[in-house]
């Protein structure tokens, strides 16, 4: 993994190479940092993902444009494009990779006071049904996630940040002939730590009700993650982040993303 981690930050470094903006620092949370109006911020993530052996793949490698704008006063809008590239469990099956779910969502700052903090941000995100189903390159149908964020600032360098949502999805899976509800709710929280102007630690944790494939019936799957986010320039942010999941499918998976705004 640490092999895949480094020609992952290799690739996604030379995307950086390539600008003032309210860039997103937060990977489970809606933090309130946005583009101001009329502004654009485009990027790309790059993520490796382990699985354990109950998943339908062991590993996967994903590369995700994006693009987020605001179109009104406190009102963004965000768009992401997934490519996909799974690992299947045997050495006899093939790799699979093709185009995810495509998303498209907005979030809304409803509340900020004069300083932009404390904040009430809701948000809403639609998956479109872009990716195969067959191929678990997606989720076969569409999906409608929305949720509420709501955080604060503490000593001007604490932010604490708490998230609850709830996912929409009316395919169904089936498991061993029986049809499963694949709707699910979500709490999740940040802390983000403003080392500098420029560097800021952060350490995130979300739960859900949604089953995998190892969970029984009274455990929640929680993923966890601790990382970095460094704003290179006026219009550059480099976020890193490192994590894992208990009670899920997913083992352990590593991300870095990089925006550019102007």
């Amino acid at each position: 993994m640490i092999r895949k981690s480094v020609l992952l930050a290799a690739a996604m470094l030379c995307v950086a190479s390539l600008g003032y903006s309210e860039s997103m620092r937060t990977l489970l949370t809606v933090e309130n940092k946005m583009p101001d109006l009329g502004q654009a911020e485009v990027g790309m993530s790059g993520s490796y993902k382990d699985y354990s052996e109950d998943a339908d793949f062991s590993e996967e490698m994903a590369f995700t444009p994006f693009v987020r704008y605001g179109l009104i006063e406190n009102l963004t809008l965000v768009a992401t494009v997934p490519y996909r590239q799974l690992e299947p469990q045997y050495d006899n099956d093939e790799n699979v990779s093709g185009l995810g779910d495509v998303t498209l969502g907005f979030d809304l700052v409803a509340y900020k006071d004069i300083f932009d903090y404390p904040y009430v941000i809701p948000h809403v995100e639609v998956g479109l049904p872009t990716g195969d189903e067959d191929e678990d390159l997606g989720a076969g149908n569409a999906t409608v996630t929305a949720g509420i964020s709501v955080g604060t600032v503490v000593q001007d360098m604490y932010h604490f940040i708490a998230d609850i949502g709830y996912t929409i999805d009316d395919g169904d899976d089936e498991n061993a002939g029986v049809e499963e509800d694949k709707n699910h709710g979500y709490a999740a929280a940040s802390i983000v730590w403003d080392v500098s102007k420029e560097f800021a630690l952060l350490g995130e944790i979300k739960i859900t009700d949604e089953k995998s494939n190892n969970a029984e019936d009274s455990d929640y799957p929680v993923t966890f993650d601790g990382g970095f986010s460094y704003k290179a320039s006026k219009d550059l942010m480099i976020n890193w982040y490192v994590g894992g999941s208990g009670n899920a499918d997913l083992e352990s998976f590593t991300e870095l993303k990089v925006a550019y705004s102007f």
